[in-house]
């Protein structure tokens, strides 16, 4: 009698070397990772500054954020794509919004948005916003469009600049029941040499 428990141990704990040993369990552990937001660089602490540039001759391609609901603040993630055949010509914005305030922001035109940057107040549980703009002289941007809000307070933020298209503006307005801001995105397609 005292062996059955040995050997269903010993044949428990050989199934289960054998399955980690296996491609399949790699898989899961990745994808248990990337679940759980293990897998994304922050670019900022909660609560704490957050200043961020795409690197030279690229722009945002990607917008990733959480919210917290006791620091009442987001974590934020940007991936950044090839833009620019040239160094681009770039200047910062000054801050475009005062805290619990709404605002609209759109790159001066023709350019690229490639940057962003705020720090958070602790009383207002809000960020104060710039960003970061660049352009080529020899392109021009065209089509340009609105996302509708991309999300609802509290919640994840996830999305992609449209293929074939590059960010040239935010807007975003806050709530103090939620302390939060829900977020808009401009994109627009760019022409050489027009």
């Amino acid at each position: 009698m005292d062996q059955f428990p040995c050997l269903c141990y010993c044949v428990k704990t050989t199934r289960l070397r054998e399955a980690m040993n296996g491609p399949n369990f790699y898989i899961l552990l990745l994808a248990g990772v990337l679940v759980n937001g293990q897998g994304v660089r922050w670019e900022n602490q909660l609560d704490q500054p957050l200043h961020f540039n795409c690197p030279s001759r690229q722009s945002i391609s990607y917008i990733n954020s959480q919210h917290n609901n006791v620091y009442e603040d987001r974590v934020w993630g940007f991936e950044c794509k090839d833009t620019f055949v040239y160094e681009p010509i770039c200047h910062w914005s000054p801050y475009v919004n005062d805290f619990d305030q709404e605002f609209t922001f759109q790159c001066p035109k023709n350019y690229v948005l490639t940057g962003m940057n705020s720090y958070h107040s602790n009383p207002h549980e809000d960020r104060r916003w710039k960003f970061y703009c660049c352009r080529v002289n020899s392109y021009c941007n065209l089509k340009c469009l609105w996302t509708p809000y991309i999300n609802y307070f509290d919640e994840d933020i996830s999305w992609h600049v449209p293929s074939q298209n590059y960010l040239v503006g935010a807007g975003s307005y806050h709530s103090n029941p939620h302390e939060d801001r829900r977020w808009r995105y401009q994109y627009c397609t760019q022409k050489a040499y027009c």
